[in-house]
This record gives structure tokens, sequence and C-alpha cells, in this order.
């Protein structure tokens, strides 16, 4: 096993044998990372939030049937798709179910906090190890009408008769 990056990666030699470059920490300045790191974010509160609609939703059909189709009905007409354009528009029909959302957003995003990280990093690395995996079989896979030839017609077996 190689040791890249304090990862642990197999298959590290095939890689470098094919010409894969292994980022280091230092490709990426700290603006790329900043901005990388600001684009995840808002995409991670809106899907939060995505999530928190969802959590009322369910809430809403337990204990308001009528606000929760009303909700419904205004999720199926307005995107979620940036979570905060989402909750100004709510908070201008709807203020109460806005801090509703506010309020199951947050509890979610606490929650998270705690094991996130890790799990993003485990996660990724799981992934990225199954995509190199399934990469790595498709390159190395034998062509299989090779196999359809008799036995005298391969290389091998006329090598092992003259013999």
């Amino acid at each position: 096993m190689k040791v890249f990056n304090g990862s642990f990666h197999p298959d590290a030699q095939v890689l470098k044998d094919i010409g894969f470059v292994f980022p280091c920490r230092s490709a990426m300045d700290s603006s790329s990372l900043k901005r990388i790191a600001k684009a995840t974010t808002k995409t991670l509160i809106s899907y939060v939030t995505y999530q928190a609609l969802h959590v009322v939703l369910d809430q809403l059909k337990e204990t308001d049937p009528i606000q929760r189709f009303w909700l419904h009905q205004f999720a199926a007409r307005e995107s979620i798709q940036d979570g905060e354009i989402f909750l100004k528009a709510l908070f201008r029909e709807n203020p109460e179910l806005g801090f509703r959302l506010l309020t199951v957003r947050s509890h979610i995003a606490n929650e998270l906090a705690d094991f996130l990280p890790e799990m993003l990093r485990s996660g990724l690395e799981q992934a990225n190890m199954e995509q190199r995996r399934q990469q790595l079989e498709r390159m190395t896979q034998v062509d299989p009408t090779l196999s359809d030839l008799p036995l005298e017609q391969t290389p091998d077996a006329a090598d092992a008769t003259e013999s």
C-alpha cells in the first residue's frame, strides 16, 4: 500500500503508472479554497432548508393539514433551489411558517455540524476508492473475443505444444 497525503491508496502505483497526477494540498491557493467553501456552504444551506421544509410538511400533516396544504402549494410554486430566496418569499406570505422553517433548519444544522465533516471525508474517500476500483476494472478487462479462440490457436498453446 502506498501512503499519499496521509491516506492509504492500494492502487496508487497503478494510477502513477498510467500517468495520473495526484494533487497536493498546495495545488490550490487559499482564495480558491475559500471560494469553494463559500459555494459549498451556500449549497449546503439550501439543502438543509429543503430538508427543513420536508420536516415541517411532515409535522403539519399530523397537526395542521390546512397549513400543510398551503405550504405544499407554496413550495410547488416557489423554487427552493436557493433556500434564502425561498425563505424571503415565504416570509412575505406566511411569516409564522417562515420562522418555523428557520427553527427546524437551525436544529438540523446544529445536529449535522457534529458529525458531517468526518462523514464527508470518509464518504468521499470511500466513493473515490470505489470509482477508482471500477475504472481500473474497466481498464484491465481482457477482450472477451480472445477467450472464444480454440486452445490450439492461442499463442501460449502453440508454444506449449512445440516443447
